[in-house]
């Protein structure tokens, strides 16, 4: 699995007001949006099937990875971070690792473009541990982020070796 932008985008005003509307009811900071401590898989006071834990953490991903694609980094960091929260809950499978995964390496992202390299690194290895598989698209992934993914491949390797 490669993750990256595969095709930048920019959004028209209208597709912003609605993102920042989104954004804001992922983050609890609209009326009538969800509690802070709530995420979108605890409306119903049940708990998710898996799937439906999948599908709210696949668009969640998908607006954090607008809001990188845009450069609004603070505000990607923010849903990103809410969004790991409330997806401890999922039930785990293979798909919802890769999701996880992409997450993760979402959060790096923003974490790198706002110079935070410590939280970026522990962001890139929590991927790699989840998602062992894991490669980046070298075309569209942030340079600093496929350098700092390199090292932990390469450190990674060099441990496995010294076993």
């Amino acid at each position: 699995m490669a993750i990256g932008r595969h095709s930048p985008r920019r959004s028209s005003s209208r597709a912003w007001i609605r993102k920042l509307a989104l954004t804001g009811a992922l983050l609890g900071a609209l009326p009538g949006a969800l509690p802070v401590s709530a995420g979108p898989l605890h409306d119903s006071g049940a708990g998710p099937g898996a799937a439906d834990g999948l599908d709210a953490l696949t668009r969640a991903v998908a607006e954090v990875d607008e809001l990188v694609a845009d450069a609004h980094f603070r505000t990607a960091l923010a849903v990103a971070e809410k969004t790991r929260t409330w997806a401890r809950d999922i039930p785990s499978s293979p798909e919802v690792r890769e999701v996880r995964a992409q997450l993760d390496v979402l959060l790096a992202t923003t974490q790198v473009a706002l110079g935070r390299p410590r939280a970026a690194r522990a962001s890139l290895a929590r991927a790699v541990q989840v998602w062992p598989l894991l490669s980046l698209d070298e075309r569209t992934t942030s340079p600093r982020v496929v350098s700092l993914f390199r090292e932990l491949r390469a450190s990674a390797v060099a441990e496995r070796h010294s076993r």
